[in-house]
């Protein structure tokens, strides 16, 4: 994982370039749009800082303080990404209302569309970069597709003050409007994403359902019930009990325990832990059971 961040840090830098150029762009030239995309724009470097921090603590190993793990340490960044996010929403939906209201419109500066252009260039060569870095993980794709987000926030936005510009500064407010719209979208994702992290949602019937099967494959196991299984961030915990036959030895019965969890951890990865109690079976008064 640091080696990952090491390789990808210009991306990182490419977008703090982003929001300084958007920012300034925007209190010189007088455009509100450039203003909104410079900080959208910062809420990704937060998003990023905190992300690479708190997951680096959210893989430490269970200790006295947390004997459980720390993946939850991940739903903080989020947390605080959305905090920031949610606060400059209502500000710059403040700002837009009462400009749309009142009339006040300012000229915008010629010079507008050409921190646009940097603040839009810098986002494609980010892309570039991830695309020639060569990693292809969940962490990274999800990165590409954030950015490719942003390309088309950047392309609106240089079209709003290139027309604001030359024609009428309502282009400028237009272009903000969908900046403020692609904030409220991802505040929304960031939203869902916390609340499934907090919340213990089920990782969904198809995974309950795969781990009947692999468990019911392992030699010796008569029967599986009360499956269940909580995500948090991409992690995936489990318990479930095993019955096997009554006259089995103690060890025996480990075994079988210690091989379910071992198919269970090869055949569906992101499953972190797995808790496998074991129950005698007698004949006929099984009982089977799978809680989503």
């Amino acid at each position: 994982m640091f080696r990952l961040s090491r390789s990808l840090w210009v991306p990182f830098l490419l977008n703090c370039i982003k929001v300084i150029v958007s920012t300034l762009g925007g209190i010189f030239t007088g455009s509100l749009a450039l203003i909104a995309d410079g900080l959208d724009s910062f809420g990704n470097v937060i998003s990023s800082f905190f992300t690479a921090f708190f997951v680096k603590k959210a893989i430490e190993p269970p200790d006295e303080e947390h004997p459980y793990g720390h993946v939850r340490f991940e739903a903080l960044s989020a947390i605080i990404t959305f905090s920031y996010m949610l606060s400059m929403l209502i500000i710059l939906v403040h700002t837009f209302i009462e400009r749309w209201i009142s009339g006040k419109l300012f000229s915008i500066s010629e010079g507008a569309p050409v921190f646009a252009l940097i603040s839009l260039t810098s986002n494609i060569m980010a892309l570039w970069f991830y695309k020639r870095s060569g990693h292809s993980g969940l962490a990274v794709k999800t990165e590409e597709l954030h950015i490719v987000s942003d390309i088309f926030e950047g392309s609106a936005v240089f079209v709003g003050v290139l027309l604001a510009s030359m024609f009428s500064p309502i282009w400028d407010l237009i272009a903000m409007c969908i900046v403020i719209f692609f904030m409220g979208w991802a505040s929304v994702k960031s939203f869902i994403e916390i609340k499934n992290s907090v919340t213990d949602v089920s990782p969904g019937s198809d995974y309950i359902r795969m781990v009947n099967h692999i468990v019911n494959s392992v030699e010796g196991v008569k029967e599986v019930h009360k499956i269940r299984a909580r995500k948090i961030g991409e992690k995936i915990f489990l318990d479930l009990h095993v019955l096997v036959d009554p006259s089995m030895s103690v060890k025996r019965a480990h075994d079988i325990a210690d091989e379910v969890l071992r198919r269970i951890k090869l055949e569906l990865p992101g499953t972190e832990d797995v808790v496998v109690h074991i129950e005698p079976y007698y004949e006929g008064s099984g009982w089977y059971l799978i809680l989503v």
